[in-house]
């Protein structure tokens, strides 16, 4: 069931043309249901140096749980830094995330 809704999700994220917020919410909603609870990468640093050079490419080779950490960690900054998960998926970084995340799942 939880993948079948993550490989939903993922299909909406890759196909949608538009503002972030609704379907970053939605990503939002099911990270909180499905995901890790709140983390803390053992420094800041190294979750946000990750993050700033992440390809597809790079999101390729991540584990499972450096993918969630990623996620949780962004949902969190949200908290600190109104607009970042957002920006997150106007990057084009959520939608790749989200993707590894469904690999991952298999």
């Amino acid at each position: 069931m939880m993948r079948d809704d993550l490989a939903s999700l993922v299909d909406d994220l890759r196909r949608h043309d538009g503002p972030w917020e609704e379907p970053a919410a939605r990503a939002r909603v099911f990270l909180e249901e499905h995901g890790p609870g709140p983390t803390d990468w053992p420094t800041w640093e190294t979750g946000a140096e990750l993050y700033a050079a992440l390809t597809p490419e790079r999101v390729s080779t991540l584990d499972r749980e450096t993918t969630l950490l990623l996620l949780s960690g962004l949902a969190r900054e949200e908290e600190h830094r109104t607009g970042a998960w957002v920006a997150m998926f106007e990057s084009g970084r959520g939608t790749w995330l989200f993707e590894r995340w469904l690999e991952l799942s298999r």
